[in-house]
């Protein structure tokens, strides 16, 4: 649960580097009682990859449950800062002892954040895990559309998680606890909690604690993705998944859960991993691009499932980038109309949950009339200019790197640079928008001399996001670096 006067996200970096702080904390039960072994099979416990769950700071920092052998179903907001490295992250499923040994333990293959999921409102606060191997624990179902009843207002729910017990004291019981909770009318829950509250995307429950105690029944600081459960004729269904609250136990305010049956179709369509650019294409050969020489491009890493991916070469101006006609395939030849001009390529990777795009390093100038020239370097001149990084740092998105840039037997005359640039909000069906191609453009930089062999490029970026600089430095002889310096910058 999110602690919302300060709206802070829980993410694994957040609890593995401030997990002493109050709002690092993830979730627990408060006045709740231990579990018995065994009694919630589906219960999962969320930490970082090789890790001890049991461990205070870098364990459990999040609660799931199983729906189906392989997946598990959890809070958006516990995840999303992990999507696309899914193997940050394992599950154990089926056990009530943290320190113990039982139950099933996991890799995760992906992670499928809800496509609407509202990390500021926390609306849409669902999440799947895909695990690596099914595990034989029995799944609870989710309650559907249409089986309001199971959770009308005054329905008896069961939370589960695991925690600190008080809201004041961070301590993470080795118990799974477990306690018995109201489930409160949607005008109960918009009168409490206001215009926070969404009718559509949650529920809320608890019970309230007296003027000047903490004897109410609530879920509390970790118990983010942790189940709410309700009877049912099989047994039990999953109606909530532990999402919110303004502080635990609250005197005024109930714990609010992410809605299940809101959610079940979606769920149960077991939507694939979008995709992700983990590492940019590549193009090769590099060097010496002639008339002729096929160019072919390297569609870099990925993460996503069953991704598809397609290709866009193009001419790289000042001004402007402009597509190549018909250049659709992996490979492209280099022709006369590309003389004198520098060329990527665009990958674009799809699968029925999104579109995400990214651009090569460029190539060029391209040559006419056999290979690219060689350097010319003079008897005194052995190794020609050089370059490497000092920093790169952007702020209010104005960006500078500085390089050092020498030459053994003469003086640098210029630095130069390719950037290339992926917003971070350019994923999905957005990767294609107008707005997202101009941000992501490949741009040529031209560095300012600081003195003292130092170089400096500034330039905006206009959106937040990570990118890229090959520099190359040239000195007065005409030398040109023969192996470029690659600097890595990002701007929030």
């Amino acid at each position: 649960m999110i602690h919302l006067s300060r709206l802070v996200h829980i993410g694994l970096l957040a609890v593995v580097l401030a997990a002493s702080t109050v709002d690092a904390q993830i979730s627990r039960i408060i006045n709740g009682h231990g579990a018995s072994e065994g009694e919630w099979p589906w219960m999962v416990t969320i930490f970082p990859a090789g890790q001890d769950p049991a461990n205070p700071i870098q364990g459990h920092f999040c609660g799931g449950a199983l729906v189906a052998p392989s997946y598990v179903v959890t809070a958006a907001h516990c995840v999303a800062d992990l999507v696309g490295f899914p193997e940050e992250v394992e599950v154990v499923v089926g056990r009530t002892l943290l320190s113990s040994v039982s139950g099933a333990r996991r890799a995760v293959k992906s992670i499928v954040v809800h496509p609407s999921f509202n990390g500021s409102l926390l609306r849409n606060d669902i999440a799947l895990l895909k695990l690596v191997s099914p595990v034989p624990q029995m799944p609870v179902e989710l309650v559907l559309p249409g089986e309001e009843a199971l959770w009308e207002a005054g329905t008896l729910a069961t939370i589960i998680g695991w925690g600190q017990t008080n809201a004041n004291l961070p301590i993470i019981p080795d118990l799974l606890q477990e306690a018995i909770v109201p489930i409160q009318s949607d005008l109960t829950c918009h009168d409490t909690l206001g215009l926070f509250f969404d009718p559509s995307a949650h529920l809320c429950a608890g019970t309230l604690s007296s003027a000047g105690t903490i004897d109410g029944v609530d879920s509390c600081y970790g118990d983010s993705g942790s189940p709410l459960m309700v009877p049912s004729a099989s047994g039990w269904k999953l109606a909530g998944i532990t999402s919110w609250g303004f502080g635990c136990a609250s005197s005024v305010t109930y714990g609010v859960y992410t809605r299940a049956a809101a959610y079940a179709n979606w769920v149960y369509s077991f939507p694939p991993a979008p995709p992700i650019v983990r590492a940019f294409p590549g193009l090769a050969p590099y060097d010496a691009p002639t008339v002729g020489t096929t160019l072919t491009c390297l569609p870099g890493q990925w993460s996503g499932d069953n991704l598809v991916f397609t290709y866009q070469w193009f001419r790289s101006g000042l001004e402007s980038d402009l597509p190549i006609t018909g250049a659709h395939s992996a490979s492209y030849v280099l022709s006369s109309d590309d003389v004198d001009q520098y060329l990527y390529c665009l990958v674009t990777a799809t699968n029925v949950s999104g579109v995400a795009n990214g651009a090569s390093d460029f190539v060029g100038p391209v040559y006419d009339d056999g290979p690219q020239p060689e350097p010319t370097i003079s008897p005194l001149d052995v190794t020609g200019p050089r370059s490497t990084k000092q920093r790169a740092f952007c702020k209010k998105r104005k960006c500078q790197v500085d390089v050092r840039a020498s030459d053994d037997r003469s003086e640098v005359a210029g630095v130069e640079a390719v950037m290339t640039f992926q917003a971070k909000d350019c994923v999905g069906d957005a990767g294609s928008s107008r707005s997202c191609v101009a941000a992501n453009r490949v741009r040529i930089l031209d560095a300012r001399a600081l003195g003292d062999e130092s170089w400096r490029f500034s330039f905006r970026i206009k959106r937040a996001g990570s990118g890229k600089l090959i520099v190359r430095a040239r000195d007065s002889l005409g030398n040109i670096q023969s192996r470029p310096t690659r600097v890595s910058f990002s701007g929030s």
